[in-house]
C-alpha cells in the first residue's frame, strides 16, 4: 500500500516547521506502521540565516555534529540535524557513519 500526503505547514521559524512535520510523522507511523515521508524542508533550510555561519564554523573546526551546532549557535536538535542533512545533500559534508565523524568536503 502506498499513501501520498501533500501538505503545507507554515510556522514562524524552521525549527517549528520541522517539529510539526516530526509530530505528524509520529502520528502516521503509529497508525500506519512503517512509512516513508518525503518532505521539502530544504527550501526553508537553505534560507536559514545560519547556513553560511555553520559552513565557516565547520571549516574552522574540521568537524560537524548536531551537538557542536547546538552548543555553538544555541539552536535545537531538530534544526541542527536539518542543517546537517542539507549540507550533506549539497555535498559539503559526508554521510553519517555511526561513531566515525563525518568527513568535511569544504
Amino acid at each position: 500500500m502506498k499513501i501520498e500526503i501533500n501538505m503545507t505547514i507554515e510556522a514562524d521559524d524552521n525549527e517549528a516547521s520541522i517539529k510539526a512535520i516530526k509530530k505528524i510523522a509520529k502520528v502516521l507511523k503509529g497508525e500506519l506502521g512503517k512509512i516513508s515521508i518525503t518532505e521539502n524542508t530544504y527550501e526553508s533550510i537553505k534560507e536559514d540565516s545560519l547556513i553560511e555561519d555553520v559552513k565557516k564554523f565547520i571549516i574552522e573546526k574540521n568537524a560537524v555534529s548536531a551537538t557542536l551546532l547546538q552548543r555553538k549557535f544555541s539552536i535545537g536538535f531538530a534544526r541542527a540535524c536539518a542543517i546537517i542533512d542539507y549540507l550533506e545533500d549539497k555535498g559539503y559534508v559526508g554521510p553519517h557513519n555511526g561513531p566515525i565523524p563525518r568527513e568535511i568536503y569544504i
